[in-house]
């Protein structure tokens, strides 16, 4: 599984070298703090880290004024190297420094659009429950939490027409529910749960940007979950009957 974009997201302790993680982020925290390991991790900063314009900083509880800036933007703005901003960043946050970074080689566009219209791939969004961390229009994480389902439709669908419609939709349900061995979902059928999302295949799009992710799509009309209502006429209801489900082995 995979989702429509060409940029991850993840903590800025992944641009570290791993010996500076031992013992968790308390410990990096202590390590930032000693001058001379400060240094040492400085000069063992992922390379990768030079491209700053490719960083870009989602989740910061302490610096919220710098989010949605690429770590080359804040360089500037602190005036620091882009290396020290990432440690002071780190030092001051923790984990909780979280970015969007372009992947590069992994994930360019002809890789991902072999990925996206393979027999073998299904969608996913590796979103982040938001509950805890924001409502619309605050920073915080990848657009992919609120855009990968309706952009893959946008842009595999209707605009490259690299996917039927029908295909499309079978990745992102039916697919992904028997791979999960969820045996009454993925389907309009009888006595199969009622999971049922209404659109207009020519107004669908993700709105939600790398810099403003928290936006909902648009073209989405009704969504039902377990036989009720939970969006009505573009609106929330307020209504929550989904359910957490439970891996069951083969064998059960």
């Amino acid at each position: 599984d995979y989702y429509p974009y060409t940029w991850g997201a993840t903590t800025l302790t992944t641009l570290l070298p791993p010996w500076a993680l031992d013992g968790g982020v308390h410990e990096l925290i202590k390590r930032l703090s000693d001058n001379k390991e400060r240094e040492m991790i400085r000069e063992d900063i992922k390379e990768v880290a030079s491209s700053h314009d490719t960083y870009i900083l989602m989740n910061s509880p302490n610096h919220s004024w710098l989010m949605g800036k690429s770590i080359a933007e804040i360089s500037q703005q602190m005036g620091l190297d882009p290396k020290d901003t990432i440690l002071t960043l780190l030092q001051e946050e923790g984990e909780n420094a979280y970015s969007v970074y372009f992947a590069m080689e992994s994930t360019s566009q002809e890789i991902l659009d072999t990925l996206m219209t393979s027999d073998f791939y299904m969608l996913g969004s590796d979103g982040i429950t938001l509950s805890k961390y924001g409502e619309l229009g605050n920073m915080g994480w990848h657009p992919r939490s609120y855009g990968a389902f309706p952009r893959m439709i946008a842009e595999y669908v209707r605009d490259k027409k690299m996917l039927t419609l029908e295909k499309a939709i079978m990745k992102m349900t039916l697919m992904a529910a028997t791979r999960f061995r969820l045996l009454d979902r993925g389907l309009i059928a009888t006595g199969m749960a009622a999971d049922i999302v209404i659109f207009d295949e020519n107004k669908i799009a993700d709105m939600a940007t790398y810099r403003v992710p928290n936006i909902y799509p648009k073209g989405i009309s009704y969504v039902v979950v377990n036989g009720e209502i939970v969006v009505d006429g573009y609106e929330h209801t307020g209504a929550r009957p989904g359910t957490v489900f439970r891996y069951k082995s083969k064998k059960t």
